[in-house]
């Protein structure tokens, strides 16, 4: 399975660069906001009641949850409502309310009933019994401006400064088990603590990435801390890579920056057909202060959907190459691909620029060995936590001198 790693940092390190460029799978049982939303936990039915977990319902409504035991408590705005696992009653805004169904605790996991939620605020819930989904439409605004219309202002005012500077501080522990010619091999848990400050330009595009990794180590990998520094530039991603240096991946039929100006359009219509094509669901969450300052918050979701996207499609056409160099079918690892990414932009009312994110979420692969000639599979599952600070609008930044990076395509023998 070594050899398989190389192709793996390279499908993690596209999919991380999407995450900085754009702010379980099945038929769709819930649409929100003429959306489908899917995730892993997906919806649970029984005596005829719909029940979601708490979490989903948070990402959705934007609303803060608490539990306390068999205590649930959301809080929307203003609105507080309060459920018991294994109740009927609940308590909204104090007045005593009686629900059709009680929540559930499921493998760990509590499960409310979606109708009597979002009625609770405010939302309309129906059914579209000849596509068997739940219809949800709840709209919150800001300023008068929804979700996405605030994520489109935002991204505007970051275009107008043109460059800025990230700060990133991410948990990820990944866990590999597999087989070889049938027989179980030893699983390799690896977890990780990474800090990556990023510079970002988008006329002309710049991006300069540097990422330290600290891994504390284990029976089977000693702790040490790793650095790599990204840089794309003229159409070209460059990597520094340990013992060779810089490294250049020609990305041919590409083109980074009509992908970069996709995805942070000024023509809001572009923008946010965008967001449906790739699946994006957002909703604004309650406001919150950080560091005395008021911040309005927008909730997104990102699912499996993100990979059928056109965006998404052109970009691992191109990398193809890499796969095809590697021996790896990158489409067919996509394929594999299951993910729940959520993220929480921090917007600034008083100048409409993001100044922090948080991103939580798993990701899950299962990869074919065969077409490396070893008979047997590989199994990943990684958990990721990360913040992120923005900085330094409309400040200039320098990079290094990659004219003597080595072309990837010539030392792949070498790895």
């Amino acid at each position: 399975m070594i050899n398989t790693k190389k192709g793996i940092i390279v499908l993690l390190t596209l999919m991380f660069l999407l995450l900085m460029a754009i702010p379980a799978c099945g038929q769709t049982q819930l649409d929100y906001n003429g959306k489908g939303y899917n995730n892993s936990s997906g919806i649970v039915l029984q005596n005829g009641a719909s029940f979601f977990s708490t979490g989903a319902i948070a990402n959705m409504l934007g609303c803060d949850v608490v539990i306390e035991g068999n205590t649930v408590t959301l809080q929307e705005n203003n609105d507080v409502l309060i459920l018991e696992v294994g109740s009927k009653v609940a308590f909204l805004n104090g007045v005593e309310k009686q629900m059709s169904a009680a929540p559930l605790l499921v493998e760990n996991q509590v499960l409310v009933p979606i109708r009597f939620v979002f009625e609770s605020f405010g939302a309309t819930v129906s059914w579209n019994d000849l596509e068997k989904k739940i219809l949800v439409n709840y709209t919150e605004t800001r300023n008068g401006m929804n979700a996405e219309e605030l994520i489109v202002k935002s991204s505007e005012k970051m275009i107008e400064a043109n460059t800025y500077k990230m700060f990133m501080d991410m948990v990820m522990n990944m866990d590999m088990s597999g087989q070889e010619n049938g027989e179980p091999v030893e699983g390799l848990q690896v977890n990780t603590h990474s800090n990556v400050e990023c510079w970002v330009q988008y006329d002309p595009l710049l991006m300069y990435m540097v990422q330290n990794v600290e891994m504390p180590g284990n029976d089977q990998i000693p702790a040490q801390t790793l650095q790599t520094e990204i840089l794309i530039k003229d159409n070209a991603m460059y990597m520094t890579m340990p013992e060779m240096g810089w490294v250049k991946m020609d990305m041919p039929g590409l083109d980074m920056e009509e992908l970069m100006s996709q995805s942070m359009s000024l023509d809001p219509a572009a923008y946010l057909k965008m967001w449906g094509d790739m699946g994006i669901l957002a909703s604004i969450a309650n406001d919150s202060e950080k560091d005395g300052q008021n911040y309005w918050i927008v909730n997104y979701t990102m699912g499996k959907e993100i990979l059928e996207s056109d965006y998404f499609q052109q970009i691992i056409q191109s990398m193809s190459t890499l796969g095809t160099a590697e021996g790896m079918d990158l489409q067919s690892l996509l394929n594999s691909l299951d993910f729940d990414l959520y993220s929480s932009t921090w917007i600034n009312p008083n100048t409409l620029q993001t100044d922090y994110m948080d991103i939580t979420g798993t990701i899950k692969m299962n990869i074919d060995m065969s077409n490396q000639g070893i008979p047997g599979n590989m199994s990943i599952n990684m958990f990721m936590d990360g913040s992120y600070s923005i900085s330094d609008y409309g400040i200039e930044f320098e990079v290094p001198d990659v004219s003597s990076a080595v072309d990837f395509s010539n030392m792949t023998t070498q790895l």
